[in-house]
């Protein structure tokens, strides 16, 4: 028993040192400018490994400068942070919103006191007359960026942090949006952003994605030989939504599926046979050999 603790033992700390020392030889590389080797961290910090626990907010903070100047894999792996799945995504919403709610709410009691210093009757027109005439930049060049608070006469206490809570956190919740990030990375033709997009929408988490375009996407990584957008093309041509039905489609991509063993088509390709007329067969035997003729050159 004794010799089987220390076999387990050993085992641990030499993945441990494994995991350690990898991680420190991207941080080195990632020192040096190399861009992929900051987003490999980031996705141990998203995910955790080994002795590396999860940490959303190193993962977003290595992740966002280069996704917002346009890296599309960073882009990618944004919107794998923000998962709408991620139920760690929600406390650290919230906690990012509170801080900033304090910070704005702090900023705005210490202005109205050097105004008014004790004189608490005129603190409600005092906030509203500052937002509206923008007298205090130091104050709005964040503040602006949301909508006015409601004002309750001069009971200013719970109701504006309550008010101003609401507005950041809508901004917040925006800004961590896997669509948008899965979308950006999409149109610079990343075949995975492009069927993250669609199956996101699948689950209902896009708001502006509709079936029509989950196609569009799921075709867009397909052409690109992305085999899981072949097999949910497949999928959708076969099974959901009546006005997009498309057998000769559906077989097509799921013979692509089949050809390259990446997953277990066969049931679906024997229930198509049931299904399709004569026509339909050989309007998918075109398609295909329209695919090999172009991919063969």
């Amino acid at each position: 028993m004794k010799i089987l603790v220390l076999i387990i033992s050993l085992f641990a700390v030499s993945s441990f040192s494994a995991d350690s020392t990898f991680v420190l030889e991207l941080r080195k590389k990632m020192e040096a400018g190399d861009v992929d080797s900051q987003i490999e961290l980031a996705k141990i910090y998203n995910h955790g490994k080994g002795i590396v626990r999860s940490d959303l907010e190193e993962s977003e903070r290595l992740l966002r400068p280069l996704a917002e100047k346009g890296n599309a894999k960073a882009q990618l792996h944004l919107g794998y942070l923000y998962n709408p799945e991620n139920g760690r995504l929600h406390d650290y919403t919230h906690r990012r919103t509170k801080q900033k709610c304090d910070s704005l709410t702090n900023e705005i009691a210490l202005f109205v006191r050097r105004l008014f210093l004790s004189d608490s009757l005129f603190v409600g027109s005092a906030i509203k007359s500052t937002i509206e005439t923008e007298r205090e930049e130091w104050i709005l060049k964040d503040y602006a960026r949301f909508p006015l608070p409601k004002t309750y006469g001069h009971r200013v206490g719970p109701y504006l942090a309550d008010s101003v809570f609401d507005r950041i956190y809508d901004s917040i919740s925006s800004e961590m949006n896997s669509e948008r990030w899965f979308f950006r990375a999409a149109e610079q033709g990343l075949p995975e952003a492009q069927c993250e997009l669609a199956v996101h929408s699948m689950y209902g988490w896009c708001k502006h994605v509709g079936m029509g375009e989950q196609i569009y996407w799921l075709e867009k990584a397909a052409e690109q030989n992305y085999v899981h957008a072949q097999y949910l093309l497949g999928q959708n041509y076969l099974y959901y939504f009546p006005e997009y039905r498309d057998y000769a489609r559906s077989y097509f991509w799921l013979m692509l599926v089949y050809e390259s063993c990446a997953y277990e088509v066969a049931y679906e390709l024997e229930e198509l046979k049931g299904k399709m007329e004569n026509s339909e067969f050989t309007e998918a035997q075109k398609l295909l050999d329209e695919w090999h003729s172009r991919k063969d050159k």
